[in-house]
């Protein structure tokens, strides 16, 4: 986040940046073939995948031990 902001003695006063732990900023480049937009949305998909094959280990892994009903 640029604190540019903080050199301009009218706008040093004006502006307050605070953080939201929520979000989380990012920019995507996209040099080749792929616009960035469907490196974004294939990206997506991955993590879901990923975050799904978590999910459904730590439900075996609870089952396994008697944790789960």
């Amino acid at each position: 986040m640029s604190r540019n902001y903080m050199r301009n003695p009218i706008l040093k006063d004006a502006v307050k940046i605070t953080r939201d732990p929520q979000h989380f900023i990012f920019s995507i480049e996209s040099v080749g073939m792929m616009p960035a937009a469907v490196v974004l949305a294939e990206s997506l998909r991955v993590l879901k995948e990923k975050c799904q094959n978590i999910i459904r280990l730590v439900d075996e892994e609870m089952e396994t031990d008697g944790l789960m009903e």
